[in-house]
């Protein structure tokens, strides 16, 4: 979720959400920085992630319930997450070095 902090409306009505969005969450990550070139690309892996994520740990409601595993390119590409050298991942590493 991003919230254009210059739309006060928008602003206003997301800050009405917070609660039950942090509240239901198993992570949450807070990024306060200033909107880099092309961070919506990164922002659409991250969402790539999220959902096999969600598709690999349908039930977890807490860290706790998250499986663990040992990572392995086979495992990678089963999941449908984009080759390691797609440019998306380079915008995601951009997002994640923003300070």
């Amino acid at each position: 979720m991003c919230v254009n902090q210059e739309d006060t409306d928008e602003r206003s009505a997301q800050v009405l959400l917070m609660r039950a969005i942090y509240s239901n969450s198993i992570k949450t990550l807070i990024w306060l920085s200033l909107i880099i070139d092309s961070c919506h690309l990164g922002w659409a892996l991250f969402a790539q992630i999220y959902a096999v994520f969600r598709k690999e740990n349908t039930d977890a409601q807490y860290l706790s319930n998250v499986k663990f595993r040992m990572y392995s390119r086979s495992y990678h590409t089963s999941c449908g997450l984009l080759d390691w050298d797609d440019q998306l991942w380079e915008h995601l590493r951009n997002i994640l070095q923003a300070s």
